[in-house]
């Protein structure tokens, strides 16, 4: 794929109330000027958390219907639209292991059941509250 890394000028209000992927931010991924892949970062003292999302397939209009004022035009593309065809998720899921790899110079490996179920569900609260998505490092402070 011909991917660039959109201008920083593009960098949106970390408030915005649009949708995630109505337009590029500064850093995140394009593909034929549209927005494909979008990530955000929360930093507290040394550790930084990641969140990317990367489009596969989907329909970014449905958003207007679901939406309770006007949703400015998205500026988004899926990687079945770049490539033609939905993509293979095993296909993926192993492109996306060995560039982490290669890029951290690390070896992965799947959590082991049990163990995986209960760390994501000690999370849940935290991820889905108001202060995580909206007050930052603050809100993460509270949520600990």
């Amino acid at each position: 794929l011909d991917v660039t890394l959109a201008a920083d000028r593009d960098v949106a209000s970390p408030r915005s109330p649009g949708a995630c992927f109505a337009r590029p931010a500064g850093g995140e991924l394009t593909t034929g000027g549209r927005k494909v892949l979008g990530s955000a970062q929360a930093r507290i003292g040394r550790t930084i958390l990641q969140h990317g999302s990367l489009l596969l397939v989907d329909d970014q209009s449905a958003l207007a219907a679901a939406a309770l004022g006007p949703v400015p035009a998205v500026e988004a593309t899926t990687l079945e639209r770049v490539l033609g065809r939905a993509p293979d998720p095993a296909s993926l899921r192993r492109a996306l292991v060995e560039g982490v790899q290669e890029t951290l110079g690390v070896r992965l490996r799947p959590a082991e059941g049990a163990a995986a179920f209960e760390a994501a569900r000690s999370l849940r609260a935290r991820y889905a509250s108001a202060a995580w998505t909206w007050d930052g490092v603050d809100g993460l402070a509270r949520t600990l």
